[in-house]
């Protein structure tokens, strides 16, 4: 453990979070890159919280689901956390009809949950299987759906 005798006038000891915080990005321009995605918590318009964890339980066999008019699925990052995502990666393992998913899916940001901002649309490229979309200027979001 650092304590403050480690820190002389011309050497500064300190310790970093695991992963950058607001006021550090703001302040030092830290943001190192990590994929440690424990940090946040997860909502939808799922049934329940359970169905809302299926979207991030990393088991492919089973879909999320949302029979809500604003269906939607996202990750609130932790108190003092931001989320900065260069890609995103996404599954459809069918798509009968393009048209209920080209212009009608959007990935959003948020930083108060009130007002989100397009990051992007899927378009009608999107294929069954992965598909990738890699965000050219991206910002922090304490929230993305």
């Amino acid at each position: 453990m650092i304590s403050e005798t480690d820190s002389t006038s011309t050497n500064s000891k300190c310790i970093l979070p695991p992963i950058s915080t607001i006021y550090s990005d703001t302040q030092f321009k830290i943001t190192p890159e990590s994929n440690d995605l424990k940090s946040f918590s997860i909502f939808g318009t799922g049934a329940d919280e359970s169905e809302n964890q299926i979207a991030f339980d990393d088991d492919l066999t089973v879909a999320f689901t949302s029979e809500s008019a604003d269906c939607n699925i996202g990750v609130e990052f932790n108190e003092g956390y931001v989320g900065l995502i260069s890609e995103v990666k996404y599954l459809y393992p069918t798509i009968p009809d393009k048209s209920k998913v080209a212009d009608k899916v959007i990935f959003q940001g948020s930083n108060s949950g009130l007002t989100w901002i397009d990051i992007f649309t899927v378009t009608e490229t999107v294929r069954e299987g992965w598909n990738y979309h890699t965000i050219e200027s991206s910002s922090d979001y304490l929230q993305y759906k």
